[in-house]
Parts: C-alpha cells; sequence; structure tokens
C-alpha cells in the first residue's frame, strides 16, 4: 500500500515474478500471493489519498497488461472508489442524523425523568417515618435511594450541555473499588457477581465514562446470562507490557458472528428492540479507543459472551497488578 501510495501504479503480480527490476521499491511474496489468487492488485484514489484496493485473478489468460488494459482498470478504480466513498459518505449522514434524533429526544425524556426523580424522592422522603411498615424495608429503601440519585445525575448531564463538549479529567481509579460501588448501587452483590482483581490495581481515566462503561457491559451479561449462574468480572494488569484487560463473561444467549462484525458496535443497532438504543456497546468500545487501547469480543450463540476491555496504564508501581 505504500508503494502504491508514492507510485500510484497498478501492481501485475505476474510482471513482478518476471520483471521484479521494474518495482525496485516494492517487496512482495508473489507465489503467496499468487497462491491466494492475486494476480493484479489495482489501488483505489479518492481526493488523491490511497482508499483502498482491489484485486484480480486472472491466471494464464492474459500473458501481461498493456496500456489499455491499465487506462481501463484505472477508470473503473475511479468509479469503484467514487461509489464506495458515496456509501460510506451516506452512512455517516445518517449515523449523523439519529444522533441528532437522539439528542432531540432527550429533551423529551428530561421532562419525564425530572417527574419520576421527584416521585421516587417522595418516596424516599416517606421511607424514613415509615420504616416499621412491613412495606417498607430496608433493602428496598437503599434501592430506591440509589435510583434517585442516578437519576440526578442524568438528569443534570442531560441538562448541562456544555459538559459534553469540555474535556473529560482523568483521575486516579482504584477499579475494585468502583466495581463495588456499582455493584451497590445496581444490587449486585445480592446476585452472582464474581470479581477477581487485585486491590491495588489502578487505572488513570475518567471515573463517571469508565463507571458507566464497566456498568454497562456487566449489565447486558446479566441480563444474558443463564439463571442461578455467574457473571465473572477479570481484571489483570501486565507489569511487563504496562496495560490491563478487564474481561466480562457470561454463559447466556451469545451472538452471531454476523452482528457482532456488521452491528453489535454500530449506534442505533440492538437486539432489545426499544428497550435500548443501541449506543452502550458503542460507547464502550470508543471510550476504549479513546484511551488508547481497544475491545475485544468472543460470543458463541447459546453458549455465551466474553467482552475484554484493553487499556494502558501508566509506568509506575502504583499502577501494576498482579
Amino acid at each position: 500500500m505504500q508503494f502504491c501510495q508514492v507510485k500510484q501504479w497498478i501492481v501485475d503480480v505476474r510482471e513482478y515474478q518476471r520483471y521484479p527490476q521494474r518495482y525496485r521499491s516494492l517487496t512482495i511474496d508473489a507465489l503467496a500471493l499468487r497462491a491466494s489468487g492475486v494476480d493484479v492488485i489495482v489501488p483505489l484514489y479518492q481526493q488523491h489519498k490511497l482508499y483502498g484496493a482491489f484485486v484480480l485473478q486472472l491466471g494464464a489468460q492474459r500473458v501481461s497488461l498493456d496500456w489499455e488494459d491499465r487506462d481501463y482498470l484505472f477508470a473503473v478504480a475511479r468509479q469503484l472508489a467514487n461509489f464506495i466513498f458515496m456509501k460510506t459518505f451516506k452512512s455517516q449522514i445518517i449515523e449523523t442524523e439519529q444522533l441528532a434524533a437522539y439528542n432531540r429526544m432527550s429533551a423529551f425524556l428530561l421532562h419525564d425523568l425530572k417527574n419520576v426523580q421527584a416521585q421516587m424522592a417522595l418516596i424516599t422522603q416517606n421511607a424514613h417515618f415509615h420504616r416499621t411498615n412491613p412495606q417498607f424495608v430496608d433493602d428496598a429503601f437503599t434501592t430506591v435511594e440509589e435510583a434517585t440519585k442516578r437519576l440526578s445525575k442524568v438528569i443534570e448531564q442531560l441538562s448541562n450541555q456544555s459538559a459534553w463538549q469540555q474535556p473529560n479529567k482523568n483521575s486516579d481509579i482504584n477499579i475494585s473499588e468502583v466495581i463495588d460501588e456499582i455493584a451497590n448501587g445496581r444490587g449486585w452483590h445480592k446476585t452472582q457477581l464474581e470479581k477477581d482483581c487485585p486491590p491495588d490495581l489502578r487505572l488513570s481515566a475518567n471515573k463517571e465514562q469508565f463507571s458507566n462503561v464497566l456498568a454497562h457491559v456487566i449489565d447486558n451479561a446479566f441480563q444474558a446470562k443463564r439463571k442461578d449462574s455467574d457473571v465473572l468480572v477479570k481484571i489483570i494488569g501486565d507489569k511487563l507490557q504496562d496495560k490491563l484487560s478487564i474481561t466480562v463473561e457470561d454463559n447466556g444467549c451469545g451472538m452471531s458472528k454476523d452482528f457482532i462484525e456488521q452491528h453489535l458496535f454500530a449506534p442505533f443497532k440492538t437486539t432489545k428492540g426499544n428497550a435500548g438504543m443501541g449506543i452502550g456497546a458503542f460507547e464502550a468500545r470508543q471510550f476504549c479507543l479513546d484511551m488508547g487501547g481497544f475491545m475485544d469480543v468472543e460470543s458463541e450463540e447459546g453458549k455465551g459472551t466474553r467482552f475484554t476491555m484493553y487499556l494502558p496504564v501508566e509506568n509506575n508501581d502504583n499502577n501494576r497488578g498482579n
């Protein structure tokens, strides 16, 4: 690809085998390429930048490409590059319009959320005066109080649009403590959550974003897991490579390979129907990318799913786990 970007040539692998001196700055494994059915590599350019390439298998039909063949292939390449570029551009426009619609919808949700928050706050206040009432038990009171706090935070975020444009501030996070905090807020401590994390493993990141992303991934695992089974959260810190991996694993319904490749990380693509917007997985992967890491997904239908986030950590002893 670097050769095509500089020379802007069509690479005839068969010609390269016979006359390698014509491609002096190019080194390829011609035998392996031809064994894979690649005889000709035609670069695609869009706005004077290399956009991609397509390959042809010609076999013994033509000994070599003449200038008419090359002109024809360049013409096809221009048309193909324009088609792919416009299709990609159209998809980006649609995605932008969907995000704009999501923001508009948030304004309507804000009003409803305020009403819910007021009702939950009233229940919380009354619970202080009716602890002896059988209808008010301690666990229910704790759950309602935590829900009120979460709704208040959502309202604050939706109301303050300027906060979305401000750079996120990182802080030193104890990962094990964050898991305990979000688990207590959601009642996971009462269910099958198996945590395997060094108690002193730390990460420099935006705590609220990290908590939301991790909570989303674990929430999905609980929704997918089989009854009376565990959700495993395992965090490993690599001392040598200064990175950590966060794995969330369930034994639930799993996902198809096609869904993972085509839809899982696309905004507004969801398997939950009207119950979700399909934003969570997209946001989780974007968080990993913004941190300089990446996300990996392994899943098999009927057997379960494993989400793994790979994140870099600073090179010091305080940020290294076992």
